[in-house]
């Protein structure tokens, strides 16, 4: 490692995803990098990850003060069968995360920030390199990830074998809702700061966009498809509501592996939707607020298939920031946040739940309108990321 070309910065980010795929990662790092410009900030990812193609071919580029350097990772195999784990995990991601780690253990920083608690091998490996500290992103609630096939969940049941990582003076832990940031602290993590999902403030639409007027009743469901997102559901409660003779249109936008995408439209053909469902396939960050503003109503509807689902998405803070009521799963701390901020509707999700909701709005007809400025006002003055990530300035600065 001596041998390596060394070089420094004041902070370093380093995540799996790709930077501009990196929500928390990328939001951390622009909001640090404007918060003060005299710092040096780098961010170290791979150029691609996961089995619905999620990737950025850039190597090199600059964002808003972020020196972002992307290594190359040979192409993922899609799908959960076994042969495609087998690939992912035995060759991919160990080649990519080789590489990864070659970069950021030849990068001297002070403060260190990881994207995932699946990269604290290597910022043990860097502080014990460097003397850094540590901040590591726990996205999802401590070992909670049990999707099948994932790396994720390969992760996350290591993840009680990093405590007496997270237990050092030198490590703080952000999670994304206070729920999660009680488990970290029960498992021996010294210094824990809640940071919700809010989204930037430029990433705020500066006015209001009018609910849509031409055309039925309309719910949008954006990012990336994967079973657990209530997606089957949603497209079976507009079959039966449509069995009804009530008209619910269902806007899809995300990126979804080749099987899983053919198995949507499958069941969309199966419930006699297809014209009321539309796939809009992948879009960019920048885009996000015009694809809700095309709605009515917005989604969140992750289902309780595993504990990790129950983290706050930043699919509710996106939505709402966009100028649209959310409805969310009717998890605990989804509950807890739309009733608190009224800024929407929670609903058990399942075909049943959701078209027995969707019904009730539709009979109830709210004024879509003033529930959406509500919705903005509030991301622009609590609900967005400048905000929320103040307890991570501080953490830095001790």
């Amino acid at each position: 490692m001596s041998k390596l070309k060394r070089r420094e910065v004041d902070v370093l980010f380093v995540d799996v995803l790709p930077f501009r795929h990196s929500t928390r990662t990328r939001k951390m790092a622009l909001a640090l990098a404007s918060n003060d410009p005299s710092l040096s900030v780098a961010a170290f990812t791979l150029q691609r990850v996961g089995r619905v193609g999620i990737s950025d071919v850039r190597e090199r580029y600059e964002e808003a003060g972020v020196s972002v350097e992307q290594v190359p990772v040979p192409a993922p195999r899609e799908g959960a069968g076994v042969a495609a784990t087998a690939i992912n995990l035995g060759y991919v991601y160990p080649v990519g995360l080789g590489r990864l780690a070659r970069e950021v253990l030849t990068t001297d920083a002070p403060r260190l920030i990881i994207g995932s608690t699946s990269l604290t091998w290597l910022a043990l490996l860097h502080h014990r390199r460097f003397g850094s500290r540590v901040v590591v992103n726990a996205r999802e609630r401590f070992a909670g990830i049990r999707t099948k096939g994932s790396l994720g969940t390969l992760v996350s049941r290591l993840e009680p074998l990093m405590t007496s990582v997270l237990a050092k003076p030198w490590v703080v832990v952000t999670s994304v809702c206070e729920s999660h940031a009680r488990e970290f602290r029960e498992v021996g993590a010294r210094e824990v700061v809640v940071i919700r999902n809010a989204p930037l403030l430029a990433f705020i639409p500066s006015h209001f966009a009018p609910t849509p007027n031409d055309k039925p009743f309309t719910v949008a469901l954006v990012g990336s498809l994967y079973p657990g997102r209530g997606i089957e559901a949603l497209i079976e409660a507009a079959g039966a509501l449509k069995r009804q003779g009530l008209e619910v249109r269902v806007e899809i936008t995300g990126r979804a592996s080749a099987e899983y995408a053919q198995s949507l439209v499958t069941l969309a053909a199966a419930e006699d939707v297809t014209d009321l469902v539309r796939f809009l396939g992948p879009c960019t960050p920048d885009e996000v607020p015009d694809r809700y503003a095309a709605a009515h109503l917005g989604t969140a509807l992750y289902e309780g298939v595993d504990s990790a689902n129950d983290s706050l998405s930043n699919k509710i803070f996106e939505c709402v920031a966009s100028g649209r009521a959310v409805l969310a799963g009717n998890l605990s701390e989804n509950v807890a946040l739309v009733s608190r901020y009224k800024i929407g509707w929670t609903a058990e999700v399942t075909s049943v739940g959701l078209s027995h909701t969707l019904r009730e709005l539709m009979e109830q007809n709210p004024d879509f309108d003033a529930l959406g400025q509500h919705c903005l006002e509030t991301a622009r003055e609590i609900l967005n990321w400048e905000t929320e990530v103040q307890p991570l300035f501080t953490a830095l600065e001790r």
